[in-house]
């Protein structure tokens, strides 16, 4: 990576931060989900990275996508022309967006409650409808059953309500939460799904998709996961698997987009703290752009110098993003080699749910990005 930054330094002269995305690391991310998940089709979250070029090499290896808004859907459809690669993820949406959906074919969605079935009833009612359950997401850094997911105790109430409006229920959907290093999570939820499966059976519907959400990470316990997984299916959804009866789908978004980005920063700023003597530097981005994912995602960014580390000078520091905004703290009191004016550092794995979120506050823009492919500079 280090030959890759200079060169790009040299080339271009940036003056600005900058990523470079991997575009070689897709594909092979994908053979190795299929090489694990061969019964899982993947639908790329696109909120968690929506660079256009990145859709386009997802789009070319068959990947379906997980569209949460409007624009998105839009996005998805200029690319594909294809209404049924979507699956119109979530659970409470814009009526406006409903109706998109319904003018543009867009008919797989998903729901988790009473009122959202009288929605869908009214501005969409020929969808196919994936009710998304609440299961265990307590071993997850990212929690969402709070806010979505329909409980076990109201599966049947919610699917009697669907028969009654003349809905089409395909199918269900569950997410144990981002980052759930745990694969247990995925089996209890497939085991949960089976359970709503059944009771669906019990009324006369007969289902043909299980999503399994997201959470995935190719940096941690991907392999064991898709064990679990694997194991799940066969376990509880044999007999519908040989029949060619029940379709697997997941929502991988990180999994794809976070270890395809590097992002290049440098220092624009430093000067010694007065009060507790620590060198703090400013560098030429922040929590307003890509940064944003140590406030929403929780995440702790190792920052990288280019310059090779003298592991005897090391200095506790502090770092700062470029706004006029005090709470724009990257990170706090680490030890690095003492670093000057316009040093580079950079930042790998960094491109799930940091540039997609990226603002333009206090008038600063987004990175600029560079695209790489087996070590050469496009």
């Amino acid at each position: 990576m280090n030959n890759v930054i200079t060169n790009i330094i040299n080339k271009h002269n940036p003056k600005e931060s900058f990523y470079i995305i991997d575009l070689e690391k897709i594909k092979n991310l994908y053979k190795n989900w299929m090489s694990l998940l061969p019964l899982v089709k993947p639908y790329y979250a696109v909120k968690s990275n929506n660079n256009p070029i990145l859709l386009k090499a997802l789009n070319s290896l068959g990947v379906n996508y997980d569209c949460a808004s409007k624009t998105e859907i839009k996005t998805i459809l200029e690319l594909t022309n294809d209404p049924s690669k979507i699956i119109f993820a979530n659970p409470c949406k814009l009526v406006s967006h409903l109706e998109y959906a319904r003018e543009q074919s867009v008919n797989l969605i998903t729901f988790d409650c009473q009122e959202e079935l009288y929605k869908i009833k009214k501005y969409h009612p020929n969808s196919r409808l994936i009710l998304r359950l609440a299961v265990d997401d307590s071993k997850s850094i990212m929690k969402f059953n709070v806010k979505f997911g329909c409980s076990l105790n109201n599966i049947e109430t919610l699917l009697i309500s669907a028969k009654i409006l003349d809905l089409n229920i395909v199918g269900f959907s569950f997410h144990v939460g981002s980052n759930n290093y745990y694969p247990e999570s995925y089996y209890n939820a497939i085991k949960h799904s089976r359970t709503a499966y059944n009771i669906a059976i019990s009324l006369g519907i007969r289902p043909t998709i299980i999503d399994i959400g997201g959470g995935f990470s190719s940096l941690k316990n991907f392999q064991e996961t898709t064990f679990d997984i694997n194991r799940a299916i066969y376990d509880f959804f044999d007999e519908e698997i040989l029949n060619n009866s029940i379709e697997f789908i997941g929502e991988p978004g990180r999994y794809f987009s976070e270890t395809t980005h590097t992002l290049v920063v440098s220092v624009i700023g430093k000067k010694l703290s007065s009060t507790d003597n620590t060198m703090t530097y400013t560098l030429n981005e922040s929590i307003y752009n890509s940064f944003n994912c140590i406030i929403f995602d929780y995440y702790v960014p190792k920052l990288i110098p280019l310059k090779p580390q003298s592991l005897d000078l090391l200095f506790k520091s502090r770092f700062f993003g470029y706004t006029c905004d005090s709470l724009d703290l990257i990170s706090d009191n680490i030890n690095i080699q003492l670093l000057n004016i316009d040093d580079v550092l950079y930042i790998e794995n960094f491109g799930a749910y940091t540039y997609a979120a990226s603002s333009s506050f206090n008038g600063f823009e987004s990175s600029k990005i560079f695209y790489d492919m087996d070590g050469r500079e496009l």
